[in-house]
């Protein structure tokens, strides 16, 4: 009986992508960046329309609470750099309690992380005043007075919020387009406007 020896090589060359196939998968990474900018985009306008509108409900309950307690109410700004999740994100609201007093009442409201107030946009709160909240240490807030009539001043009336953060105590706005905010009225009924040059509008 004869034997016969056979010996059998086995390839160790593998080969690369072809260009046909990297393209391809160029392709479809560029198919799937352009289907997520929009949506990006879309949860940012979302995040500044939904805190516009719990910024707004915050100031109907400050301007009905001056009325039926008859004493001026301000919505107060946190405005100490270095602060991170409060500065220029954190509001609260103060009844005024006589002799140059304020005292804080119901529940602080925080903007969305990526969502801060623009104190740069024409016509915004400039007037800052010293608080402590609780035991904490003093600092600056900016705000918004509401008479005890229930009406506003002629200044400081746009209240505008844009994307952006407060990172290291200095805020970045990527884009000053992509704003929300409102405009107090006289007697403080909100103007919602929802682009900047809406802003340039309603000062007219």
């Amino acid at each position: 009986m004869s034997f016969i020896h056979s010996n059998s090589r086995v390839s160790n060359n593998c080969s690369g992508f072809s260009l046909l196939e990297l393209m391809v998968v160029l392709g479809v990474m560029g198919l799937l960046l352009a289907m997520s900018v929009p949506a990006l985009l879309t949860a940012r306008s979302v995040s500044l329309d939904t805190a516009a509108r719990n910024a707004g409900a915050f100031f109907e309950v400050a301007r009905s609470r001056a009325v039926t307690l008859g004493r001026p109410v301000r919505v107060m700004i946190h405005d100490k750099p270095g602060n991170s999740g409060y500065f220029r994100q954190k509001l609260i609201r103060a009844v005024g309690a006589g002799n140059g007093t304020w005292e804080v009442e119901g529940t602080p409201l925080l903007l969305p992380p990526d969502v801060v107030f623009d104190a740069s946009s024409p016509d915004a709160a400039t007037l800052r005043m010293e608080y402590a909240v609780g035991r904490e240490t003093p600092h600056f807030w900016r705000y918004y007075e509401i008479g005890a009539d229930g009406t506003m001043g002629e200044r400081g009336r746009n209240f505008v919020i844009a994307s952006g953060n407060a990172a290291g105590g200095r805020i970045f706005i990527p884009d000053p387009d992509a704003v929300r905010g409102f405009r107090i009225s006289r007697n403080a009924r909100l103007l919602y406007f929802r682009k900047a040059d809406d802003i340039e509008e309603v000062l007219k």
